[in-house]
């Protein structure tokens, strides 16, 4: 689903960001750290506590991962409804 926001919006920092997340989470470091590299290249303050808003941590990585997903999810749709009307 980060995939596909990355494909909508191509210049989504947080698709980017999330998409990092979730690939180092399932321990593919290297393909997360390259997302986290498109983030900073947008926006190299990214990852600082100002700069984007915050969800609070649902606790697990397992539910981090799941919270992440469907926040892309939301994202993807909300995109999609924007560019079908």
């Amino acid at each position: 689903m980060y995939r596909r926001s990355i494909q909508l919006a191509p210049a989504s920092l947080l698709a980017y960001k999330n998409l990092g997340t979730a690939l180092l989470v399932q321990h593919n470091f290297k393909k997360g750290w390259e997302a986290y590299q498109a983030a900073l290249s947008l926006d190299p303050k990214i990852f600082l506590d100002r700069a984007t808003p915050k969800v609070a941590d649902p606790g697990s990585a397992q539910d981090r991962g799941a919270m992440n997903y469907y926040m892309a999810r939301g994202c993807v749709r909300a995109c999609h409804e924007r560019m079908c009307r």
